[in-house]
């Protein structure tokens, strides 16, 4: 997984952060390092994806402690 991190208003960090659970391993990378956003990037799934895919979007959305930004990728 990889986080954005904003250290100032030109400039951008990505971070690998590992963990069991994505959610809190992004939440102690934020206790350890404050950020004003989180950027996601998701892509289109299909029906069947849908049925088998567990949102990652979705579970950051409900659990991160700071605004989160979703891209979505076309392809």
């Amino acid at each position: 997984l990889n986080i954005e991190v904003m250290e100032d208003q030109r400039s951008f960090k990505s971070v690998d952060v590992k963990g069991v659970s994505i959610v809190e391993a992004v939440n102690a990378y934020i206790e350890h390092h404050p950020i004003d956003l989180g950027v996601i990037i998701t892509r289109h799934r299909n029906f069947l994806e849908n049925l088998f895919h567990k949102s990652i979007t979705k579970q950051m959305a409900m659990h991160i402690e700071v605004p989160l930004m979703v891209l979505h990728l076309d392809a």
